[in-house]
């Protein structure tokens, strides 16, 4: 199950424009919250997601079945993934991705060219597969709101939930693939 709220209430993502509330200290709007920005056709549909999937190589292949789903989901939404500079030849091969945005997350100057480059995107949501402090800070620093990730229990270091404004808790879910798909649960997205 995924929270948007701590009272545990059900979880979705709020429509196009529509207020979510306080959700862990961050007031979250999905979809053109920003100057200038036009609706979508669809007025419960999300414009911009951001994927943030850094690597390793087999991870981000394990990741791609959220991409797929989101895009037969969302067919004219830009989906975008952030990854770092080794692994980008293998997002070349993905038709379900517009872009991907590579990132060298060694290098201060390659960070804060990735992150200039995500702001200007003014993404609906970023969904933070990997669980690494790294990853969900580069999330946050998006500028995406909601920000969605796992909850404690099911990310690799702990403190990197405290960067997500959704968490999304996979459950028993055995394989990394199963866990990854949980997050489309916010999306509307039930059969997998």
């Amino acid at each position: 199950t995924c929270d948007l709220r701590p009272d545990g209430g059900e979880a979705r993502l709020p429509a196009i424009g529509e207020p979510a509330g306080d959700v862990n200290g961050a007031i979250t709007r999905f979809g053109p919250h920003r100057a200038g920005r036009e609706p979508p056709a669809s007025s419960l549909e999300p414009v911009k997601l951001l994927i943030v999937r850094l690597g390793a190589l087999g991870d981000i292949v394990h990741g791609l079945p959220v991409a797929a789903a989101l895009r037969e989901r969302y067919p004219e939404a830009q989906i975008d993934w952030l990854v770092d500079v080794r692994h980008t030849a293998v997002l070349d091969l993905v038709p379900v991705i517009s872009r991907h945005v590579a990132v060298d997350s060694r290098s201060a100057r390659s960070v804060l060219a990735a992150v200039r480059d995500l702001r200007r995107q003014h993404y609906d949501a970023a969904v933070d597969l990997q669980g690494l402090i790294k990853s969900a800070a580069l999330a946050r620093l998006s500028g995406a709101r909601p920000v969605i990730g796992f909850a404690r229990a099911h990310v690799r270091e702990k403190a990197a939930s405290l960067f997500y404004s959704v968490v999304c808790d996979a459950g028993a879910a055995a394989h990394v693939v199963d866990r990854n798909l949980a997050v489309l649960s916010l999306f509307g997205i039930t059969e997998r």
